[in-house]
């Protein structure tokens, strides 16, 4: 039967054609949106094996806090090392939506200590110990630039960035690289930027690392006890707690991206449904003369839902195939925003059964109406 659901799929072959495209777009966009989701997940996942904790003001991020906290967050059980940062959110003038930058400044010191997950290149923060603009820039961050912005980056070169947050520019001398989970972070002196500012003192958040990952929920609750009823009372959580709540200022993308997803699954059901209608219509003196010749009426349902199936299954090869070769580890991160942006095992299984259910779904209602109508009637139909 096998050759003859093929020779049924591809009779009308630009139908089946212009079926199997907008099957195989609308996995693609489907696979893609599964894609981001599950690049927020895996930084989230990573985030959770983390013995950092982040303490911020309890009102907002966009408020700072004393940098005299340092050394009383440090002086907490517990509390191994220290890091006061300001997110700069750094920007190259003409390439604001194209080349995303998580940009930092940070106390220097703490740096190699704080952050054992990412390897700096030998020497890197002895450099920046002597060059006050110096800057360490994560490699895949420095290759993007430079597709983007020609061989002014490079390292041991003076490169200048704008920031939305504080409205001014500031030059970076560029002296080394790192790689870790933030491929598109880009790390400079804190003092740097209060010099640039004159306003010193001040703190975005604070990083801690905590010794033992058992000992991290008493540490969130000791250091913000520690500044309970204060004039800047503090906020302190998990480093995925962080991040989430980081994520959420952009608004509830996971929810629209999953609402987005369920419009594209019924799309690609109204695509099939409709093709096979026509199909359906088409063979109803066919079907007659095939229940003549011995056809049963389940044989005659399992090859209209056969070919629906087949049809629905080569949009998956093609659409998530497709997925598949594009979105590999490596070749694509959203500008740097998403460096987990690929395809996995579980999106592309999720893309196959869509497609199978697609096809099931779309072939189910045609096939029994075919398999129920009575030979006498289909013999009467007339095309």
């Amino acid at each position: 039967m096998l050759r003859l659901i093929w020779k049924n799929a591809w009779r009308s072959k630009r139908r089946t054609v212009l079926t199997v495209l907008s099957v195989a777009v609308s996995l693609f966009l489907l696979c893609t949106m599964l894609c981001y989701l599950s690049s927020g997940d895996t930084q989230l996942e990573n985030a959770g094996a983390s013995m950092r904790v982040v303490t911020r003001h309890q009102t907002s991020l966009t408020f700072f806090l004393p940098e005299a906290y340092t050394q009383k967050i440090a002086n907490v059980p517990h509390v191994t090392t220290v890091q006061g940062c300001v997110w700069w959110g750094g920007q190259v003038e003409g390439k604001e939506m194209s080349l995303f930058m998580s940009t930092i400044a940070a106390d220097l010191e703490p740096t190699e200590a704080m952050w054992d997950d990412y390897k700096f290149e030998p020497g890197v923060i002895d450099k920046m110990r002597g060059e006050v603009r110096g800057a360490v820039i994560a490699r895949r961050l420095l290759a993007r630039c430079q597709e983007q912005c020609g061989d002014s980056w490079q390292i041991g070169k003076t490169v200048t960035i704008k920031s939305p947050i504080f409205k001014h520019t500031i030059d970076l001398v560029l002296l080394g690289t790192c790689e870790g989970p933030d491929e598109s972070i880009l790390i400079f002196r804190r003092d740097y930027l209060e010099k640039v500012r004159d306003n010193p003192g001040q703190i975005g958040y604070f990083w801690a690392r905590v010794d033992k990952a058992e000992n991290i929920p008493g540490v969130c609750r000791d250091v913000d006890a520690l500044f309970a009823n204060s004039e800047n009372e503090t906020k302190t959580e998990t480093e995925k707690a962080f991040m989430q709540s980081f994520m959420s200022m952009m608004g509830n993308i996971q929810d629209l991206v999953r609402n987005i997803g369920l419009a594209i699954v019924m799309m690609i059901l109204m695509v099939a449904a409709n093709t096979m209608a026509m199909v359906a219509r088409e063979r109803t003196t066919e079907h007659a003369v095939m229940r003549c010749l011995g056809f049963t009426r389940g044989r005659i349902a399992m090859l209209f839902v056969s070919e629906s199936v087949l049809i629905s299954l080569l949009g998956a090869v093609v659409g998530v195939g497709g997925a598949i070769l594009l979105w590999r580890p490596g070749k694509f991160d959203l500008g740097g925003m998403a460096p987990f942006f690929q395809m996995t095992p579980g999106t592309t299984l999720i893309g196959l059964l869509v497609a199978l259910g697609v096809g099931l779904v779309a072939g189910a209602a045609p096939a029994i109406a075919a398999a129920r109508r009575s030979v006498v009637d289909g013999l009467r139909r007339v095309d």
